[in-house]
């Protein structure tokens, strides 16, 4: 069991407060070039997003602490989610 200090818990809990932030906008960025796009297109996008997310969530977990994966960090990122689509959204819907 890895045991961290206080001041690298929190380094942790905004890494992923704003790996949250950071999924919930790409995916915005991804809907917004290409909603004008065929139907399948746009599946065939939103599948190739999804693996590439799952892939680069994957070497960002590793790279965290070398592999440490707290048993909170779905909550964390799932807080990040709510900040950015609740505060954030309509600002970044106003620059795309």
């Amino acid at each position: 069991m890895i045991i961290f200090s206080v001041r690298e818990e929190i380094r942790i809990i905004i890494y992923l407060l704003s790996y949250g932030i950071t999924v919930l906008f790409l995916y915005d960025t991804l809907l917004a070039f290409i909603k004008n796009k065929n139907i399948v297109i746009q599946y065939i996008i939103k599948i190739t997003y999804s693996v590439l997310l799952i892939y680069g969530s994957y070497l960002y977990a590793f790279d965290l602490k070398g592999g440490y994966i707290p048993q909170y960090a779905i909550i964390i990122i799932g807080i990040g989610i709510f900040i950015y689509s609740y505060f954030l959204q309509e600002k970044t819907r106003i620059i795309l």
